[in-house]
């Protein structure tokens, strides 16, 4: 194990962050016209437009991630975990794909069931809150 220990001598900054504001303002702009549809219309809706955005947006920009042009400190991609072994993938600049395209589909599939029921979940949560006086 010692073998794969890195020297660190200053601070490794996190990831860079997903890129999430696209699909909530998505989302935020599909909420505005569909305050009166059904709970679950809306969740529905909304676990794909989720899933599907962050998808089409994070899919490039992690490719770019793993360029040579995000090789900088701004985009942190110079930084790696000190105990990360030198046959890593991440090291390597390369994309990990366990199973495949069977397994991808399926992974999207499950991200759409958990997006929805987040969703539903929130929007129950803030019924919820609407309805607390002081």
């Amino acid at each position: 194990m010692d073998r794969f220990i890195r020297k660190v001598t200053a601070f490794v900054p996190p990831e860079f962050p997903l890129l999430l504001i696209v699909p909530a303002l998505a989302l935020d702009l599909i909420w505005q016209r569909t305050r009166n549809w059904n709970a679950w219309k809306i969740a529905v809706i909304s676990g794909a437009v989720f899933v599907v955005l962050l998808v089409a947006v994070e899919w490039p920009f992690a490719s770019f991630l793993m360029s040579s042009a995000a090789k900088n400190r701004f985009f942190g991609t110079i930084y790696l975990y000190y105990a990360l072994p030198p046959t890593s993938y991440l090291v390597r600049g390369e994309f990990y794909r366990p199973g495949g395209n069977a397994a991808f589909v399926k992974g999207m599939v499950i991200a759409f069931v958990f997006a929805t029921l987040a969703i539903r979940w929130g929007i129950s949560r803030g019924e919820w809150m609407k309805r607390i006086q002081r």
